[in-house]
């Protein structure tokens, strides 16, 4: 934790990026304490970073940003500034003067009044593509780096690419989404008691397909490695298609909690362009365990 002396000068010491580094921590040993919540100290530092046309959003429903002169119709705030800037020999306290804090101020105190829930802003529909800011005001599609993928799709080679190889006939999709939003990410197993939380969704056909049933172990195969783990018949599962969640994996006290199902996609299959693994896109077996 930085020594309030020392705050001032040595975020101006430092680059803007390692500025906003340490934003969050001073946020919290600071603000936070006030609050009784780094969270609430963190929606803060958010809200005054936001962008100008997020403003414009929100003086379209009421909440404006004031005018610069009326700060002095708040002598107290201006005496706290030039207080703040003398003790701290830095001018940064005076940015507590200007409308864009101020408005900031004025927001963060709305969603406190509001825990239920508020608009914060409204687009101009009708306006909204005066946001572009290239050139000709068109979005460009164009991306000079993908011209010679592009032209090398078409209908048949895709349709080849699409049809699944015996020896991998079905597609894990990695990263379900369900209602149980704790997984040992947490890192508190605790959470998962009594909760199916990291099984192997698949469709009720593709299940009866293979002999398997319900809350059954089976073995998920790919390229990049071997999984045991419970099946979960599903109907909202499409045929072909079995779902993992992410997230899972964690070893604590000598149990494994699930599987990590990142280990099922091989590095080298990914993204030609990014190279971001295709997590989502995993050919894949099901086994029956015998």
């Amino acid at each position: 934790m930085l020594a309030k002396d020392d705050f001032w000068s040595q975020l101006e010491a430092k680059g803007a990026f390692e500025s906003l580094q340490i934003i969050p921590f001073v946020l919290a040993e600071t603000l936070g304490k006030k609050y009784d919540s780094a969270n609430l100290a963190t929606l803060f530092g958010v809200i005054m970073s936001m962008p100008n046309n997020l403003r414009k959003s929100a003086a379209r429903i009421g909440i404006k940003a004031p005018f610069f002169a009326s700060i002095l119709l708040e002598p107290e705030k201006i005496l706290r500034a030039f207080t703040a800037a003398l003790r701290y020999r830095s001018i940064m306290p005076f940015a507590a003067l200007t409308p864009q804090v101020r408005f900031s101020e004025k927001l963060f105190q709305e969603l406190l009044s509001h825990p239920e829930g508020m608009w914060i802003g409204k687009l101009d529909i009708e306006g909204n593509m005066k946001e572009v800011r290239t050139e000709d005001k068109k979005i460009n599609l164009y991306i000079p780096k993908l011209e010679e993928w592009l032209k090398s799709i078409d209908p048949q080679s895709e349709k080849k690419a699409l049809v699944p190889s015996p020896e991998y006939p079905l597609i894990l999709n990695a990263g379900r989404h369900t209602k149980n939003v704790a997984n040992t990410l947490m890192r508190d197993a605790a959470w998962l008691k009594g909760k199916r939380a990291c099984t192997l969704a698949i469709n009720p056909g593709d299940a009866q397909a293979l002999g398997i049933a319900d809350g059954e172990q089976v073995r998920i195969v790919t390229e990049a490695g071997v999984e045991t783990i419970e099946a979960e018949l599903s109907d909202s599962t499409r045929k072909g298609q079995v779902l993992i969640p992410h997230g899972f994996g964690l070893v604590q006290n000598g149990k494994a909690y699930g599987i990590n199902v990142n280990r099922l996609t091989k590095n080298s299959y990914r993204d030609r362009l990014l190279a971001t693994p295709l997590h989502r896109y995993v050919p894949c077996r099901v086994e029956k365990l015998s």
